[in-house]
């Protein structure tokens, strides 16, 4: 058995890309999670509720084989430019932005597009990371 501390692994590199992660949010998938949280799903109707599509840049990540262990979550913007729709098809496709040493580690910046299968971006999000030093 090997011994890791958490941040060991494979790290970003500027310029790096994630592979394509297709997803679709069904309407029963997004009513539980915000039943979940105590929230009526009926307030966004046929809409997918932006925070359903958070978790998706991590597991674009995590589909590239990096272990998400060992980073601190910093912050995540959303760009929404159009609606999103439950059962709607989507590639989710990502891309390292900049790697920025900290004391602590280095902070991680990512950017990550919806993408309709017409091409279209009805939605970007960017995040941010700090990648501890072992």
């Amino acid at each position: 058995m090997s011994t890791t501390t958490l941040s060991e692994g494979r790290g970003f590199t500027p310029g790096m890309t994630f592979p394509d992660l297709a997803c679709t949010i069904t309407r029963e998938e997004q009513e539980a999670k915000l039943r979940c949280c105590g929230l009526d799903p009926a307030l966004h109707g046929d809409r997918i509720d932006l925070t359903q599509l958070a978790y998706l840049a991590v597991l674009a990540v995590r589909q590239s084989g990096i272990s998400i262990n060992g980073r601190v979550h910093m912050t995540q913007v959303f760009d929404q430019r159009q609606p999103l729709y439950l059962g709607e098809p989507l590639i989710v496709r990502g891309k390292v932005l900049a790697v920025t040493p900290e004391r602590r580690g280095q902070i991680e910046e990512s950017q990550f597009d919806f993408i309709r299968p017409d091409g279209s971006i009805p939605l970007s999000t960017r995040r941010s990371s700090l990648r501890l030093d072992p």
